[in-house]
């Protein structure tokens, strides 16, 4: 922890003597935020109970799945390489990837089932 703390610094020491900048600039911020978060991370690691940051991950990498498919679906539509078979075209919400086309909603739900496959298939107890 501590060599990790003293070589950061030391980097971010000749980095600025090397490059003598008259003013911080956007590499400047960028070092010291790298240097906050290996602070806070080092800092806080051992209060971080394990477990619940990968179920909190293991969320976040589901619904980006799911919003990453409904866009990149709707990409594909636009660039005219999957045709659209429109349905209920009030049915758009952009945020989350949802639009008003059979294909993206199809494949969202494979996902959807996908991820809920998984999910159960990780609830059962291991055998041995």
């Amino acid at each position: 922890v501590y060599m990790l703390k003293t070589y950061l610094c030391v980097c971010v020491y000749i980095y600025l003597n090397i490059h003598k900048f008259p003013k911080p600039n956007f590499l400047t911020y960028y070092l010291i935020f790298i240097i906050i978060c290996c602070w806070v991370a080092v800092r806080y690691s051992a209060k971080l109970p394990i477990s619940r940051l990968f179920q909190l991950s293991a969320y976040i990498m589901a619904a980006l799945a799911f919003i990453l498919t409904g866009k990149g679906i709707h990409a594909l539509q636009e660039s005219g390489v999957i045709g659209i078979n429109q349905i209920m075209p009030y049915l758009r919400w952009e945020l989350i990837g949802i639009y008003p086309s059979r294909e993206t909603l199809l494949a969202q739900i494979l996902i959807m089932a996908l991820i809920a496959g998984l999910w159960i298939q990780g609830r059962k107890p291991s055998e041995v």
